[in-house]
């Protein structure tokens, strides 16, 4: 076996994920599949393709009345037939929901259909492969090769991967099928604000086909959402031009007086240095904030998280290229195969980037009029992109919050005082944030 001995559960969907991309591999080899994905992942988004996700698609027409589910029952092979019978597609529906097909953001731009050229299949598995940093790749010639999670990659893919754009949310109550609040992911909303956005977060959203009262939602939906009912409620005290004070803020009522995020940006770097470096399957960017005394011990007074942001959103252009080049290879059990070999770099331009949020809440007045007192802001990644069984994270700082997240660091630590100036700048890592008051 290819996989690590770990957790049943874990390896269970690990094979499952491996068995789909094989199977796929395999599809696309009806150009009518390949077609149905690019034309379905054509966005309107900046250097960006969407997410494909396999319950939303699985049923729909790809051709002459055949389904994309149909195509992929007419590719499995004996190897995954023998684990999952007949039942593959079913089996993934409820056990992975959030599984999508997906086109790497850094191939916006190229021109990737080629009648002699199939792309790899990347399968992004909860767990690594062999020396743990490998994925596994899957051709429709046959051929399969352990591929590095290198920023580059060596062929040109598609990949299939755990959702970054979507959550899988109930009806019923605001968690996700993990089991993990929609507070955690989004704790500036507070319960009374979800009762009254739900019902336009699931106006469109699709109910997942094998996992009844558990919906499609978009993360930058819910964001955005939520951003736009508190709009008034945080919009920023005007500038007094009249005021004569040392400290402009003194002018105004402090109890009435907001402090909000307004905007990040990347500064020079790739976020996900410290992780894993693939850009075939990390291309979100969540950041989260806990915001706290800076003098009185650990109580934390407010937490937000930002999800569901693309790099694309973030950067100021693309740089360098990939060019195609076919590569003729001969193996005993397949024969002669070509493979779509990439050669040259693509990055990003990170100089400039900005996403504009307006009026995200961290404080609301200030430490109930104490103007001598600071507050003390951190800021960390986290990840909720592959858990099975939850695991809890504790910052072990001036506060203390379990995450029930796949991965999370501290980035830094910066302190807010009451008399800074408006649209201040705060740095973090490879992250700018701008916050106004």
């Amino acid at each position: 076996s290819l996989t690590m001995d770990f957790n049943p559960e874990v390896k269970f969907r690990t094979q499952l994920r491996m068995a789909f991309g094989k199977t796929l591999s395999k599809a696309i080899i009806n150009p009518e599949v390949l077609g149905y994905i690019l034309e379905e992942s054509k966005s309107v988004d900046k250097n960006s393709f969407n997410e494909l996700l396999l319950g939303v698609h699985v049923d729909k027409e790809v051709y002459n009345g055949k389904s994309l589910r149909e195509y992929l029952n007419d590719a499995m092979d004996d190897e995954v037939k023998s684990l999952f019978d007949d039942n593959l597609i079913d089996t993934l529906l409820a056990f992975d929901p959030l599984i999508s097909i997906k086109i790497p953001d850094i191939f916006s731009g190229e021109k990737w259909i080629n009648d002699n050229l199939l792309p790899f299949v990347y399968v992004q598995t909860p767990i690594h492969l062999r020396d743990y940093d490998k994925y596994m790749a899957y051709h429709g010639s046959g051929y399969q090769e352990l591929i590095s999670n290198d920023i580059n990659p060596p062929y040109f893919c598609t990949v299939v991967k755990y959702s970054e754009d979507f959550l899988l949310l109930s009806r019923n109550a605001p968690l996700n099928e993990k089991g993990i609040s929609l507070y955690e992911f989004f704790p500036q909303i507070r319960e009374s604000d979800w009762n009254e956005i739900k019902n336009s977060v699931f106006k469109n959203a699709l109910e997942a086909p094998r996992v009844p009262g558990y919906y499609y939602v978009s993360k930058k939906f819910i964001f955005n959402a939520a951003n736009e009912y508190k709009y008034e409620e945080y919009r920023l005290v005007e500038d007094d031009p009249s005021c004569d004070m040392m400290c402009e803020r003194d002018c105004k009522s402090i109890d009435d007086l907001k402090t909000v995020i307004k905007g990040f940006s990347l500064k020079n770097g790739y976020p996900f240095d410290e992780r894993d470096k693939s850009r075939m399957f990390l291309e979100s960017y969540s950041l989260n904030f806990i915001i706290h005394y800076g003098k009185d011990g650990d109580k934390i007074e407010s937490r937000v998280g930002l999800h569901g942001n693309r790099i694309t959103e973030l950067v100021g252009e693309v740089i360098g290229e990939y060019k195609l080049k076919p590569e003729k290879r001969c193996y005993e059990k397949i024969g002669e195969v070509v493979l779509p070999t990439l050669v040259g770099s693509k990055g990003y331009d990170f100089s400039g980037s900005n996403l504009v949020i307006e009026n995200v809440p961290i404080i609301d007045g200030w430490l109930e009029g104490e103007r001598q007192k600071s507050y003390s802001i951190s800021a960390y990644y986290s990840e909720y992109r592959d858990i099975v069984n939850p695991r809890s994270y504790t910052y072990q700082g001036q506060a203390s919050i379990k995450l029930n997240a796949t991965f999370f660091v501290q980035i830094g630590k910066r302190v807010l005082y009451y008399c800074d100036e408006t649209n201040h700048r705060y740095n973090f890592g490879n992250s700018e944030v701008t916050v106004s008051y």
